[in-house]
C-alpha cells in the first residue's frame, strides 16, 4: 500500500513538474532524440555483424 501511495504521489509531482518546465523538457527531448537514434543505429549495425 505504501508503494502504491508513493507511486501516485510521484506521478502527480511528475505531471506538475512537466507542466511547469515543459519548455525545458522539450529542449532535453530535442537533444536526446538524435543521440538515441545514433546509438540505436550503431547497435543495429553491430548486432548484424
Amino acid at each position: 500500500m505504501k508503494t502504491l501511495i508513493g507511486g501516485a504521489i510521484a506521478a502527480v509531482l511528475g505531471v506538475i513538474g512537466l507542466a511547469v518546465w515543459f519548455s525545458a523538457f522539450l529542449q532535453l527531448l530535442a537533444g536526446a532524440i538524435p543521440v538515441m537514434l545514433l546509438l540505436g543505429g550503431c547497435l543495429a549495425l553491430v548486432s548484424r555483424v
